[in-house]
Order: structure tokens, then sequence, then C-alpha cells
């Protein structure tokens, strides 16, 4: 079963919230050609499929809670 949040959104940006909402401030600079466990991934390539099931609760209240 794939199973996926609400929300769409860039790896990038989630790795630089999680230190960011623990006050460990620092820059994500992505790099579209480092490849990922050895993969070129495209940007859309993590996303669900069609028949995932979709949470309800989004990666900014998941944060919150942490």
């Amino acid at each position: 079963m794939e199973v996926a949040g609400p929300e769409e959104h860039r790896l990038d940006d989630l790795t630089a919230k999680l230190p960011a909402a623990r006050g460990y401030l620092r820059d994500v600079v992505p790099d579209v050609h480092t490849p990922f466990f050895g993969a070129r991934l495209d940007q859309r390539a993590l996303l669900p499929g069609v028949d995932a099931r979709l949470g309800h609760e989004t990666f900014s209240e998941w944060l919150a809670r942490r």
C-alpha cells in the first residue's frame, strides 16, 4: 500500500523546514544532478501514484506536534 500526505512538497524544502523548526538554521542547496541512492530522478519521481492513500495531516501540522 502506498501512502502520502495531502500536500505536494519539494524534498529540499522539507529538508530545510525540519531542522529550522528546531532552531537549527542552515541553508539547503538543492542539486538536481546529485543521485538519490545512485539513481538520477526527475522532480516528480518521488510523488505518490494515483492509487495512493492520502492522509489528512499536512506537513506543517505534523511538524508543529514535534
